[in-house]
């Protein structure tokens, strides 16, 4: 490392470059593009606290085992473009001074980029992550793309992935990127679900809500989710009114859309219908009318969301 980083900063003396190349070590001449393109490194690799003098690609590079990137400065743009990283994959503290790209990139094991600096553009669009990659107290440039990644959301600490997902989410906030925070909120949701066990009152207490809004409402990113339930409920209690009440399935269901949407009114003609009300259709009354506020104003909420609402 202490000879490459001479070499980067142009501090090699003669005696150091004669040696090298009695060494049968080839160094690129500083100001041109350092190629580790289609590259397999079977082994463990360590480019840690490496100074990356110019623009550098390790793009279609395939690493086997352990990389580590930590503190590294990459001076010129870095293309990361359709790499493979099999096992731990760690940029912690590295810089990144101009534009970066890790499209198409795969990781399949732990993907650290805790406190690394991205001054440029940068983009992991179609990347696959295997496990939430962890960006604690990285600096994201505001361009900063996770468009059509895949995450797989595997790992087996829930605490931790939760954490990871939090991190991004706050991220993207910073960044305005307001679709990517609502499916990173999703994700750290999921995961603190993951945490509690669905067998015990406590654990159920904690999953059950979680699990009930993710089901009816995507957790707050959709509208149509939440609107498929509206349906559902003025179905369901429409034809329990009929069934209860003997009206007819036309004044039964006037009367449940009234009855599940605020501030409509059923008609004198739909109440005389359904005759006198009873304390068992005043109790599903009650409940339809809980049901149904909850329902719209998670529509309004996922309108809100889709359309970046303030």
């Amino acid at each position: 490392m202490v000879t490459w980083n001479k070499w980067a900063e142009d501090r090699l003396s003669e005696e150091e470059r004669q040696a090298l190349e009695n060494k049968n070590v080839v160094l690129p001449p500083l100001n041109q593009i350092i190629n580790f393109e289609d590259v397999e490194f079977k082994n463990r690799v360590d480019f840690k606290r490496f100074i990356f003098p110019d623009n550098t690609t390790f793009q279609g590079a395939t690493f086997s085992g352990l990389v580590q990137f930590e503190g590294a400065t990459f001076s010129g743009w870095a293309q990361f473009d359709g790499a493979t990283f099999s096992d731990w994959a760690t940029f912690s503290g590295a810089t990144f001074s101009d534009w970066a790209t890790f499209s198409g990139t795969t990781f399949s094991s732990s993907a650290d980029f805790g406190s690394v600096k991205f001054y440029s553009k940068t983009d992991f669009e179609g990347c696959s992550f295997s496990i939430a990659p962890a960006f604690h107290q990285a600096t994201l440039h505001e361009d900063t793309n996770f468009r059509k990644c895949i995450f797989k959301k595997g790992g087996d600490d829930p605490g931790a992935n939760e954490r990871a997902w939090r991190t991004l989410k706050v991220a993207m906030n910073k960044t305005h990127n307001h679709q990517m925070e609502l499916e990173f909120f999703g994700y750290e949701l999921d995961e603190r679900r993951k945490g509690f066990s669905m067998k015990t009152w406590e654990g159920l207490s904690q999953t059950l809500p979680i699990l009930v809004y993710k089901i009816i409402s995507g957790y707050g990113r959709s509208y149509s989710i939440p609107f498929f339930w509206l349906i559902v409920v003025i179905a369901c209690f429409g034809g329990a009114y009929s069934f209860i009440t003997t009206t007819d399935w036309a004044h039964a269901y006037s009367f449940s859309l009234t009855n599940t949407i605020p501030l409509l009114k059923a008609s004198k003609e739909t109440t005389e219908a359904i005759g006198a009300i009873t304390p068992a259709v005043e109790w599903m009354m009650s409940i339809q009318s809980i049901v149904g506020v909850i329902l719209v104003f998670l529509i309004g909420l996922g309108l809100r969301n889709k359309f970046g609402i303030k």
